[in-house]
């Protein structure tokens, strides 16, 4: 699929050659993974599967624009980084991560000094929200990145009451780009950990703000919410995404869990989307 997308762009013979190798290290580093980091009471998300293959690839999928061979294995990078990297928490985790991916660049891709020599940037970053064609790409220059986030910023806050005020500092910049990646894609959906106000909804907020023709769902929970009115809001984004072709994220916190049959529902929706019963 990749071949043949990237061959109708006219991509070069040092792209499509690239294309195989790519494909056959990620599939080594899914198997370490795998191998390596599994779940435990203290990470119980640390769990992968095939589809996590194939969200490695989606966005490169749609960057046949590529004509550079080291800006396409740095996109490849930033895409495994993303898929698997992004669920550990610890440290440790993260460096035994990075040490798959030198050992694919030294063994597979010609980089002798693995990560160290294929990124020479301070921040590995992709996204489509610093160009007005959406188009998926690098980006370098972080004082435009941060101009640009800020504009989203003052953009939300002119159209949505409560205002959000925020800092946005170059973590948290990153961290709204990685959950505007996600929500970009076909089905994306994350789980967002942390603290009780460190940020997540805000951060989420945002992340929706800046992809393209995104709207927010999220449910108002009332002193007498129970499951008919669960339903019928679940009912309300369904048919909206169904019929009116919208692009929706629905927003889920853990205080609104008001039943167990709440999660139930959302794993439905993830996994088959619809709901059972």
């Amino acid at each position: 699929i990749l071949l043949g997308g990237f061959g109708l762009a006219g991509a070069d013979v040092s792209i499509t050659t690239l294309l195989p190798q790519l494909v056959d290290s990620t599939l080594s580093i899914f198997k370490k993974a795998s191998a390596a980091f599994l779940p435990t009471p203290n990470h119980v998300h640390y769990t992968f599967n095939m589809r996590d293959i194939t969200r490695v690839f989606n966005c490169i999928y749609d960057a046949f624009a590529v004509k550079d061979r080291e800006l396409l294995i740095r996109m490849w990078l930033h895409e495994n980084t993303r898929v698997f990297a992004d669920r550990l928490i610890d440290a440790r985790d993260q460096r035994t991560f990075r040490s798959f991916l030198d050992e694919e660049l030294k063994e597979k891709l010609g980089f002798e000094r693995g990560f160290e020599e294929a990124v020479t940037s301070d921040r590995l970053i992709f996204g489509d929200y610093c160009n007005d064609r959406r188009i998926y790409e690098e980006i370098t220059n972080m004082g435009e990145l941060a101009r640009r986030v800020g504009d989203y910023l003052s953009t939300y806050n002119e159209e949505n009451q409560p205002n959000m005020n925020l800092v946005m500092f170059l973590d948290a910049i990153e961290h709204v780009s990685r959950i505007a990646r996600v929500l970009r894609m076909p089905n994306g959906h994350c789980l967002l950990l942390g603290m009780g106000g460190s940020g997540r909804k805000s951060m989420a907020r945002l992340a929706v703000s800046m992809v393209d023709r995104m709207e927010l769902f999220t449910v108002e929970i009332s002193k007498n919410f129970g499951m008919k009115e669960w339903r019928e809001c679940l009912a309300n984004l369904i048919m909206g995404c169904g019929k009116d072709d919208k692009r929706v994220t629905f927003l889920f916190s853990d205080s609104q869990i008001l039943r167990p049959t709440f999660l139930e529902d959302v794993a439905g929706l993830l996994t088959s989307g619809d709901i059972p019963h």
